[in-house]
């Protein structure tokens, strides 16, 4: 943006690309399954790095699966006054071949409607999952205090400082 109006801001505005260098278009309306193969390769090195890695594939990939329920829900709306829309024509209008047509509109409309809510259901089920597992054996508390210790602490010291 810099480049276009002559200023130069500190941004690299070399945006030539040697052929040999890889170009990825990252899509966030796929759904990510599991870790690239780039952030397999990275998990010998640094977790930090790994870690914003994973929480952006799957902030992302929540991200789709929200978008994609709010098209779905979107849809079945439509479809859903197109229905009753049609049975509201066909209901008014003299009998004919094209009232027979609205109400074949308005079945095949509702059928769409809820295609579209159910897979809108399956969007939200799955954005919702957690992706951790329960743990196989219950935590040891036996290491935690209750804090009591801490009010000994403050109390000794007040006693100080008197």
């Amino acid at each position: 943006m810099c480049a276009v109006f002559g200023i130069n801001c500190g941004m690299n505005t070399n945006h030539e690309q040697s052929p040999d260098e890889p170009f990825d278009i990252i899509d966030d309306t796929d759904r990510v399954p599991e870790l690239s193969p780039a952030i397999d390769d990275a998990m010998a090195g640094d977790d930090e790095h790994l870690s914003g890695l994973r929480i952006r594939a799957v902030s992302a990939e929540k991200q789709a699966l929200y978008r994609h329920r709010s098209y779905m829900l979107v849809l079945a709306g439509t479809c859903a006054v197109g229905a009753v829309q049609c049975v509201w024509l066909a209901v008014h209008r003299a009998m004919s071949l094209r009232q027979v047509s609205y109400v074949l509109v308005a079945v095949v409309l509702t059928w769409l409607c809820r295609k579209f809510f159910m897979h809108a259901q399956r969007y939200r089920q799955e954005a919702e999952r957690t992706l951790l597992e329960n743990p196989d054996t219950t935590p040891d508390f036996s290491t935690l205090s209750n804090g009591q210790q801490f009010a000994r602490h403050l109390d000794e010291l007040t006693r100080r400082e008197q």
